[in-house]
Order: C-alpha cells, then structure tokens, then sequence
C-alpha cells in the first residue's frame, strides 16, 4: 500500500477543491468514469503528524459537468444537433464526493483506528479498495468480522461486526446495543433481522427472545420455507451447525401467572356481558371477582392454575350470586336483579364459551410460566437458547381467548419478566446479555396513544425498556415497516440502525432526516430501487446502516450495503458449514 513498488491497487480519482474532513471532492478519471463508482469504497494514503494514515470511505455521488456546454450559444446547437463536436463528451468532467468513514494509522506493526485532522493535498492519489487492501488493514479483527452481504451493488464484502453484550474482558461490548431494522412491506427487514441473529448465534453466552407477531420467524426456525418470496434463511439449519438451542413457544405453551393479567383478559372475554354487566360497570365487577377469587377478600382463595377448573367456575358464580357482591356492582335495584335472575340461570356455555377461553391461558399443565421460561434461559451461564414465541394468530389453540389486545398483554408480561431478570443481573454485578427481537413494532409503540388503557401500558414498558435496559446488557432490535409512525424514543435509542427501500418520501423522509444529518447519504438512500420492481431471479436488498456496525463506520458516517441474494452464500463467507 505505499508508493515503493507494491501496488496500490486501481487509480480512480484524485482528490480535488473543495474539500473538507467530512466530505472530498474527487476529479474522476476519464477511464474510470466509466464504470460504475456510486457506493464503491475508496482509499487513500496520507501523512498526518509525520505517521502515514489511510482514509476510506465510499462514494456517494457522482456528478458530470461541461462547462462549454453551460454557455447559451453551445446549448442552442446541442438542441438543434444533438453532438456538438469537440464539446460534447471531450469536455465531459467527472466529480465525485466520498465521505470519510474510517481512518487508520500506522503503529508498529499494526493498523489502528485514527481520525481525518486535515485535508490532503489536491491531486492525492484515490484508489479503489480491495479485499488485500482491507485484509491489512483489518487484519487483526478478522476472526471478529461477520459477512451480510457487499458494498453497495459492489463485489466487496463488506466486514461487519456484531459483539455480544457481555463484559469487554470476554470480547464483548460492555452495555446492550439497541437495533433498529426499517423499510417498506418486502424491503428485506426480515431476512436482515435472521442474518444478523445468525451473527449473535456464534456467541454461546448470549441469549435471545423472539416476539414473533407474524410467525415467520417460527416458520424459518423449523426449517420451512414462508410465504413471503423473499431470501429464504434456515435459522433451525445455522443454529444446528453453531450447536445452539431453539426453543420454540406457542401462545399455547405458555401459562401466564398473574391475577391482574386474569382481571384484564376477563375484561375481553364474553362473561360480564353475558351476565347482562353493563360495560360501565364491567370493569369494576371484573375487580370485584378477581379480588375474592385470589384470596384478598374473604380468603377464597383459589389458584391461578385452577381457574380452568368446574369448581374454579363454581366458585366464582357462588361469588357472584351473593347479594352482597351484587350490590357492590349495581347500586341500583333494577339492573341488580337482571345480573341476579343470570347468575341463578347462567345463559348455555358460559363455562365452554366465556370462561374457559381466558382461564385455559393461566392452565400450567404442560406448560411453562413465562416467569420459569426466562428463568431457565439465564439459569445457564454458558450455551443459552434463543426463544421464539410465536404470537400470531396461527400460534394459538382453539377456542382460547385472542385479539390485539390479548397479544398486548402477553407481550406486556414477557417484556416485564424480561426487564426484572436483567435488573437482577445488573444489581448482581452481571450482565444480562441479550438480545429481544421484536417484529411489527410500529403496532405496539406507535408514536400516537392508543385510546386502549391496556395496549398504552405495553406502549410505554416498551419505551422505558429503550431508555433503561442497555445498562442491564438487555438489548432490543425493532422491525417496523415505518419510521414516522414510531414514537421517537424508539429510533432514538438505537445503537445500529439499517434503513431499506422505502423510506425516501413525505413524512418518512422527514423523520429519516432526524437521525441522519448527512445530506450526501441520504441522496446516495434515496437511490436505492424497489427490489419488488424485477424479477425476483433479479432482486437485491439494499440498506444504509449507521452506528458501529463495522470498523469502517467508526467515524459515524452511514455504511451503504446489498445483502447477498443466496441462502448458500451467507454460510459460505462466514464459515457456517
């Protein structure tokens, strides 16, 4: 890489005016010029404090310019003739801007990360990168680095990494990374979200939740192929190769193991309302019940796990037919003895069709708390299993109680358990590490309330969990199809964002703008084509990436890539084999 008789690899350009340390102009080779250079990475060499240094960066923009034809009276006969003879194409001048994405210096026998304190000289020799040229400098992260896919529409691998979120002594980051996946429906945020879980799978310590809305992620854990039409990823194939455990969770697995949670899904089903409760009242009799049920008044008590039971049922109608609990309901006479004469002549299937559908969801038999699920997962110190919990329509049985609302709650308890373990370990001088995939997420942290008190609640868990939990080394990765309907402590949060197709008008944009200033990415963004746009043989997947996500992004500057668009190839170039 110096100028002693070892190549330096193609010459594309030379640095030109003007120039600054956050973004170069580059006058372009005639020869170059014809060859695709937009999202390239380029590299060069200069002299800073006397130490050699090497700035890489890729190509953002590249623009034409003919001064000759700029004047009126050129112009007027480039419309009449078209070629203008010897103006048109031999005056043609070719600019680019590279903005600057990580800087090395030398230091004995290695190279380590510098920053750009100066501009160098117009006419410094521009090259383009080549996997020799990142080999020395990268060297010694090479058994760190991870491959998605390439510079943007390039054939350069683009290093990635992606470190646990342990204690530094053990290779880790030290804190939680929170990570962001954005784009339009078929954007390619899912496959990036399982490539990326294939990344952290090499960690054995690191433990991993799925909360799986759609299903897919399921799917792709036993090794079926969705329905999507997009890059299939075998997550079950990739966890067998590294040896790590999938536990996969219905909502059917699950027993939840809370009474206020009961008192809320009580809310939601049939009974009250069958029981001609009034929906003024029906919350406050939900109170009433849950309270004598659990043993808080009266001490009739019975267990959660039960609530399935006849007797459980039996119990609970016996409470309700006293008059006294009648009339803590109604104060008035008239809609007291309607819930009366009901009570005394429950309506057909009240047991099978109203109560049922919410007591079978605190029923243990066979099942796991979501309490002893987290558990076991960090009972393990080494060799912790990632968890899907598919929370999709297709996960539950039938006949059980389901709708948004419900998923809200389960989801609010999950999240929950998985917030008081990571205190637990913080307080305990450890770090939880871990990382909480969660899909659809613009459907549970919209920027707007909802006008449902119970979806508000999971709404602002999830919020306090970005603010909170990256000191506990509980990490949260985010997939939402929108950036301006999220409310913005989400995006804000993140550590690692990736931005797909999609993003790139109205309110989108604007908000996409908050979290990325620089305006030389976000055209080179706003370039990227619809990968729904050709045949699929065709497709490509293409993301702007920002925060440390590679040893080439440590000055902040976006990274532009394009996954590989085969199964075989990701498994290939990260040695999953």
């Amino acid at each position: 890489m110096s100028k002693s008789g070892e190549s330096n690899g193609e010459r594309v350009a030379t640095i030109g005016s003007p120039s600054t340390t956050t973004s170069l102009s580059l006058e372009i080779f005639s020869e170059s010029a014809k060859r695709k250079l937009v999202g390239e990475l380029i590299w060069f060499e200069f002299k800073q404090d006397n130490v050699k240094h090497y700035t890489l960066g890729q190509i953002t923009e590249v623009e034409l310019r003919n001064f000759m034809l700029e004047f009126s009276e050129i112009r007027s006969l480039a419309r009449q003739r078209g070629n203008v003879n010897p103006v048109s194409g031999m005056q043609d001048t070719h600019r680019g801007l590279m903005t600057p994405g990580a800087v090395f210096k030398r230091n004995e026998e290695s190279y380590v990360p510098g920053i750009l304190g100066t501009v160098p000289p117009t006419g410094t020799e521009v090259y383009k990168a080549d996997e020799d040229m990142l080999g020395k400098l990268l060297g010694q992260y090479q058994d760190k680095m991870f491959r998605l896919g390439n510079f943007y529409e390039s054939g350069l691998r683009l290093p990635l990494w992606f470190h646990h979120f342990g204690p530094p002594e053990e290779g880790g980051a030290g804190e939680a990374y929170h990570i962001g996946i954005y784009g339009m429906t078929g954007s390619g945020k899912s496959t990036l979200a399982k490539t990326i879980m294939m990344a952290y799978m090499k960690h054995r310590t690191m433990a991993m939740f799925v909360l799986d809305q759609s299903g897919e992620f399921k799917i792709s854990a036993t090794g079926q192929k969705g329905q999507s039409g997009g890059l299939f990823v075998d997550i079950k194939m990739v966890a067998d190769r590294l040896g790590r455990r999938i536990v996969t969770k219905h909502i059917g697995d699950l027993a939840l193991d809370r009474w206020d949670l009961f008192k809320e899904l009580l809310y939601e089903s049939t009974f009250f309302e069958r029981l001609t409760v009034s929906p003024a009242r029906r919350e406050y009799a939900c109170d009433v019940l849950t309270e004598h049920l659990s043993g808080s008044k009266h001490g009739k008590k019975v267990k959660l796990a039960d609530l399935h039971k006849k007797e459980s049922y039996d119990k609970a109608m016996k409470i309700l037919g006293d008059q006294t609990i009648q009339e803590q309901i109604y104060l008035t006479p008239d809609p007291r003895k309607r819930l009366a004469a009901r009570v005394e002549s429950p309506p057909d299937g009240l047991y099978e069709k109203s109560w049922m559908p919410a007591a079978r969801l605190f029923d243990k038999r066979r099942r796991d708390s979501v309490e002893s699920l987290v558990r076991q997962t960090f009972d393990l110190r080494s060799d912790r299993p990632i968890v899907i919990i598919d929370l999709s329509e297709t996960g539950r049985e039938s006949g059980m109680l389901w709708n948004d609302k419900i998923r809200a709650t389960i989801i609010y308890r999950i999240v929950g358990e998985l917030m008081k373990k990571g205190e637990e370990a913080y307080k305990g001088g450890e770090f939880l590490n871990t990382l909480v995939i969660l899909d659809e997420a613009q459907r549970l942290v919209p920027r707007e309330k909802f006008e449902e008190e119970r979806q508000n609640k999971l709404r602002d868990r999830l919020i306090n969990a970005a603010q909170t939990t990256r000191k506990y080394g509980l990490g949260w990765m985010f997939i939402s199809l929108s950036l301006s309907t999220l409310h913005r402590e989400i995006y804000h949060s993140n550590r690692i964002s990736f931005y797909g197709f999609g993003l790139s008008s109205g309110y989108e944009m604007a908000t996409l703008k908050e979290v990325i200033a620089d305006k030389n990415a976000l055209k080179l963004y706003q370039s990227f084509k619809d990968p729904h746009a050709v045949e699929p043989r065709f497709r490509t997947y293409s993301f702007m990436s920002r925060g440390p996500v590679s040893p080439l992004s440590s000055s902040g500057t976006p990274l532009f890539l394009t996954m590989f668009n085969a199964f075989e190839k990701f498994l290939t170039e990260n040695g999953i084999t």
